[in-house]
């Protein structure tokens, strides 16, 4: 057997298998059969950027006879800058932490101003390259296949970009401008025409394309909450008609901080959400199969905000089609949350649940029990359970500064809390472990008392740090059912190493009492 007689089947997996395209087109060179094997998997997301190279290399890639069909998604770069018309309204619309870092620093301010208004010269030149919309519009139309369309920043590093002048030089003026600790030193705005995260209204053409194609899948990355606010836009009125046809919608949200004053902002953006625009535009698709809704609002004291969730998912069954659903900085209310799970529960099955704020019912008086996380916890278990629960970042209760972090480390079994959590919330295998376990033991205690019991020590009473690094966990009951589920998995992978980084906290586990949380750093300097 020769490489050219090898079955289809096989040469099909090895291009799967490929990392990038330049390994794909390696492939091609072997031979004539490994060149038209590897010629659909060549070229399967597009990045355009607003460069006249990125446009017509997309309209001669549309009018290929081969590739054309071959290209399943487009992902649009883009970076939008408020045009302030002189360095005092510029100033005065700089984010409030930079003001309060930089001071009187006069000339490092006037040196940002001077490289602003390159961004903004830039980026009008970068944006005329768009050209007559309906060029791209057709372009985009002649890609038989596509059905995933994102919109991104641009930091790309792609080959056929760097060589572009404009938009070399525009992403070497915006990293010059990205100073102190990363965040964005430009504010955002929605209201201009070359504006608005992700700057919307330059993507008209790519809009009207996708409803015509009936894309499947959007991705937004940095979308102003005032997309939310106020008049109709032709823009917006694209976006909304592509939602009948989408099965995901992934959207990150980020608040424009306008005001001298960061709870301002978060009161505006509250006000927004408030009028139910939101959850409004997401039941605009009625056949979502995935929903990602993330919130990138960072208070530079106080840390992530979290929205209100009855501002950003409805109480009903809404979606009949739902299995995914992922949510980032959401102030959970348990009833609310759980209503909408208990709907869904015939098709939801994948979970993620990032820096968390749980709050007390509204519509319950002063004298009701505070909320607890085992409140949202515990029900799941109880009910059919997830195939995949994911728990990332923290995990706070709003009536007290405690924090559960869900990347701590189990150290002598290496497993994290928040997979622990997964373990005893949806794991099946768990259950049919803890099956055989209790039946060998007998008496009267269950596989859901157990799972119930290991929720409560490891979210129910997270005891307030007396210092930096010393919060504690206790784990009291049923410890050791986890510790010998783990042992007896081993190192495997698929408990989510997601979680693991370096430097995190760490739990000690004591299958005989309690459990410290401590930071591995601090030990090492005493």
């Amino acid at each position: 057997m020769t490489l050219s007689t090898l079955p289809l089947e096989v040469l099909h997996t090895i291009c799967e298998c490929l990392d990038s395209h330049l390994d794909v087109a390696s492939f091609r060179l072997v031979c004539r059969a490994f060149g038209d094997i590897g010629l659909k998997f060549l070229m399967p997301m597009l990045i355009v950027a607003p460069t006249a190279e990125s446009i017509a290399r997309l309209r001669a890639i549309s009018l290929h006879p081969v590739l054309r069909h071959h290209v399943s998604g487009v992902t649009f770069l883009i970076n939008v800058f408020y045009p302030d018309a002189n360095y005092d309204d510029w100033r005065r619309r700089v984010p409030r932490p930079y003001k309060r870092n930089l001071g009187g620093l006069y000339g490092y301010w006037r040196r940002c101003w001077r490289i602003y208004e390159k961004l903004i010269s830039g980026q009008k030149n970068a944006f005329r390259a768009l050209g007559p919309s309906q060029d791209v519009e057709d372009a985009c139309r002649r890609l038989t296949s596509l059905d995933h369309l994102e919109i991104a920043e641009s930091f790309c590093e792609e080959d056929y970009l760097q060589h572009n002048q404009t938009y070399k030089t525009l992403v070497k003026w915006l990293h010059q401008y990205n100073v102190l600790d990363g965040q964005p030193f430009y504010p955002f705005s929605a209201a201009s025409s070359y504006t608005g995260p992700p700057g919307v209204k330059p993507l008209k053409a790519f809009l009207r394309a996708m409803t015509s194609l009936k894309v499947r899948n959007l991705r937004v990355k940095v979308l102003d909450v005032g997309f939310f606010d106020g008049y109709e836009t032709r823009s917006k009125s694209y976006l909304k008609e592509s939602l009948c046809h989408l099965r995901a919608l992934e959207l990150q949200l980020c608040i424009n901080d306008k005001s001298s004053e960061w709870c301002e902002s978060i009161a505006v953006a509250n006000r927004i959400l408030s009028t139910n625009r939101l959850i409004n535009f997401l039941c605009s698709a009625p056949h979502l199969e995935k929903i990602r809704v993330a919130f990138k609002w960072y208070d530079w004291e106080d840390g992530y905000s979290h929205v209100k969730i009855a501002n950003v998912l409805p109480r009903r069954h809404t979606w009949p089609h739902l299995r995914s659903l992922q949510i980032d900085s959401i102030e959970i209310v348990a009833s609310h949350f759980l209503d909408f799970v208990s709907s869904h529960k015939n098709t939801l099955k994948l979970m993620s649940l990032r820096d968390c704020l749980l709050a007390d019912d509204p519509d319950q008086g002063l004298e009701a029990p505070r909320s607890r996380w085992p409140d949202v916890f515990v029900p799941l278990v109880v009910s059919d359970p997830l195939d995949m629960l994911s728990l990332k970042g923290s995990f706070k209760i709003s009536q007290e500064n405690d924090d559960i972090d869900m990347l701590s480390l189990l150290q002598d079994f290496e497993i994290t809390v928040g997979q622990a959590l997964a373990i005893a919330i949806c794991s099946r295998e768990f259950d049919s472990f803890l099956q055989g376990e209790v039946a060998g033991h007998g008496g009267n205690l269950t596989v859901e008392a157990v799972k119930k019991g290991l929720i409560e020590d490891m979210t129910g009473e997270l005891q307030k740090p007396k210092g930096y690094g010393r919060s504690k966990v206790h784990v009291k009951k049923y410890s050791s059912y986890l510790k010998s589920f783990t042992m007896l998995r081993g190192n495997d992978p698929s408990w989510g190493a997601w979680w693991r980084r370096p430097g995190d906290c760490t739990i000690l586990p004591d299958t005989h009492g309690t459990s410290s949380l401590r930071n591995p750093d601090m030990d090492n300097e005493e």
